[in-house]
């Protein structure tokens, strides 16, 4: 996938900021972008800072913050249906990880009903589906000549 980011002098700033929101020191952060315009920027799995937001543990005394996060990056422009390596998007993470208010929001940013959407794992050949069943795929033959 590449680098973290595509200018070499900000590799430093993207990895603290993903560090940042790791670490949940959303306002850290948040500080971090003001050094640079990165908002987009992705980590070696394409996750946007938006998705690692989302893709966090949920945590009571954290959620506060992480909410006004995901605020400020959907205010400057982070983009809520650009997907990762795996195909998740912001949404999808956010509901799987229980921020059900942050899956509203981006659900309804995205003008969508729900951030349900069949998922697959592109190493395996198995889908799991909303009820989080998962489901062999028939394999595909392919003929070779």
């Amino acid at each position: 996938m590449g680098s973290a980011a595509t200018k070499y002098n900000e590799n430093e700033q993207v990895a603290s900021v993903f560090l940042a929101i790791r670490t949940k020191k959303f306002k850290r952060a948040m500080d971090l972008f003001s050094k640079g315009n990165f908002i987009n920027c992705i980590d070696f799995e394409g996750h946007t800072p938006l998705i690692e937001a989302c893709r966090g543990d949920r945590h009571s005394e954290s959620e506060m913050e992480r909410e006004k996060f995901v605020t400020f990056l959907l205010q400057n422009g982070s983009n809520i249906s650009k997907p990762d390596v795996y195909g998740w998007t912001a949404a999808m993470y956010a509901d799987e990880n229980h921020h059900y208010s942050i899956a509203r929001k981006l659900n309804s940013i995205e003008g969508k009903i729900s951030c349900y959407k069949k998922r697959a794992d592109p190493l395996f050949n198995f889908v799991q589906n909303k009820d989080d069943e998962i489901i062999e795929e028939e394999p595909v033959s392919v003929l070779i000549h």
